[in-house]
């Protein structure tokens, strides 16, 4: 299932905090006693300096949408503390909470923010959730004013190890880890299907000739959302069709334990690496800049991408 990840602001404010009260009390309530339930309502619910400070800017909050509907929420106080996430019932373990999370990273990662590590206090129902993305505890259950947590933190190798793949490309110049161009193409389909275009197209045909191929079009949007890749090859391709989901290199040096390529001694030499020339001219370029600076280094010194 492929969700819309949006910053909410204003108006949709009230709708997280309304989902959030609802998930909680339906699916969480149970667990705590009156005095943790009371806990909630006055720090989150009834809370004026914590709704404001998502208003300010100084903590944010996401929305997982599908279609038009908010199902999940994720909230960040400062850049690295999740403070709050809330799935609706029916729409968990549908991969909306995790969607949220990895978009949430990415969007650090674009506006620079070297975070080495995220921390949650992760409630008794949401502690398998955080373990699945890795997630590790600090410590102990504990109880303060009868909310039960247990904190977590979320370790994060550099910014460069994440963005730069096994094979010595950088995440960010790969059509794939676009993520404004798949919003923007996800954005336009739901669009289009909300007008009924496909309607207007095939009355339209005569007169437009090419709105006859809009199937193909069509076909080409919803192909979009398979090449995708929601998080780094280092951190593991989220797409059912991008170039690292299947990567003969990225295996190879798995298998092999190694950093990446530029530790191989024989990627002078490889077949696969030569393969990889014929759409990225630069790559060996870029193998033996690591391999001589490092891979904090590097970056600035990368050749292209793309032969095109």
């Amino acid at each position: 299932m492929v969700f819309e990840i949006r910053l909410l602001q204003g108006e949709a404010l009230d709708a997280a905090l309304a989902l959030a009260r609802d998930v909680f009390f339906e699916f969480e309530a149970p667990e705590y006693g009156p005095q943790g339930i009371s806990a909630f309502r006055r720090d989150i619910l009834e809370n004026p300096r914590f709704y404001q400070a998502f208003l300010e800017g100084e903590n944010r909050i996401w929305g997982a949408y599908c279609g038009e509907t908010l199902v999940s929420i994720m909230g960040l106080q400062g850049a690295c503390h999740i403070c709050l996430s809330f799935t609706r019932v029916d729409m968990q373990r549908q991969g909306a909470a995790s969607a949220l999370f990895h978009a949430i990273v990415a969007q650090l990662d674009r506006e620079g923010a070297d975070i080495t590590q995220l921390s949650v206090n992760a409630s008794p129902c949401g502690l398998p959730f955080y373990l699945h993305l890795g997630f590790y505890p600090t410590g102990p259950e504990q109880c303060v004013n009868g909310i039960r947590f247990t904190p977590m933190l979320y370790p994060r190798p550099s910014s460069s190890r994440r963005n730069t793949t096994y094979c010595g490309l950088w995440c960010g110049d790969c059509i794939p880890g676009d993520h404004a161009l798949f919003a923007l193409a996800q954005a336009l389909k739901q669009r289009l299907e909300q007008v009924g275009f496909r309607h207007y197209a095939a009355y339209k045909a005569a007169k437009v000739p090419s709105f006859s191929d809009y199937d193909t079009f069509e076909a080409v949007l919803t192909a979009l959302e398979d090449v995708h890749c929601a998080r780094t090859c280092y951190e593991g391709p989220l797409s059912k069709a991008g170039c690292a989901q299947d990567c003969h290199l990225r295996s190879c040096a798995l298998e092999k334990s190694l950093y990446g390529c530029w530790a191989c001694p024989d990627f002078e030499r490889c077949a696969q690496i030569a393969d990889m020339q014929q759409l990225h001219p630069d790559i060996l370029h870029n193998l033996r800049t690591i391999r001589r600076v490092g891979i904090d280094r590097w970056v600035g010194q990368r050749g292209r991408h793309y032969r095109f």
